[in-house]
This record gives structure tokens, sequence and C-alpha cells, in this order.
């Protein structure tokens, strides 16, 4: 498990957060974003343009499509 999930758990399990939803995605919706909204990068290390995590205390789900099935 990365560090940052295990962060990222620490920090949902002080604030008792069950699920965290992370889309990969802007404030506008955008396919192509910049750099410091790539949260779904920085937390799975999956780079396509177009995600959807869920992450619990337990599990981590990854949602693309079918052009990235190989990288995901």
């Amino acid at each position: 498990m990365s560090q940052i999930l295990t962060k990222l758990r620490q920090i949902m399990k002080a604030k008792e957060i069950h699920w965290y939803v992370l889309p990969r995605t802007d404030e506008h919706q955008s396919e192509y974003i910049c750099e410091c909204d790539k949260r779904v990068q920085y937390a799975s290390g999956f780079s396509g343009t177009n995600a959807l995590s869920l992450i619990s205390l337990d599990e981590a789900y990854l949602w693309t499509d079918g052009r990235y099935f190989i990288q995901a």
C-alpha cells in the first residue's frame, strides 16, 4: 500500500470518514486538467484522462473506460 493511501486513511479514520470519492476532474469538470488537480494520479499513480476513485478504510477502487484497461 502506498504511503499516500496510508496517510489518507489515517486522516479519514481521525475524521470518521468511511468512504472518499475522488474524481479525476477540476472544478470545471475539464478532461485536461492542471498538475495541481491531478488528485487521482497522486493517490493511485493512474495518469489517464478519465477516472474515478473510491477509497475506504480497507479498500480502494478505480473506474475508467476501455482506453485505459492495461494501465488501470
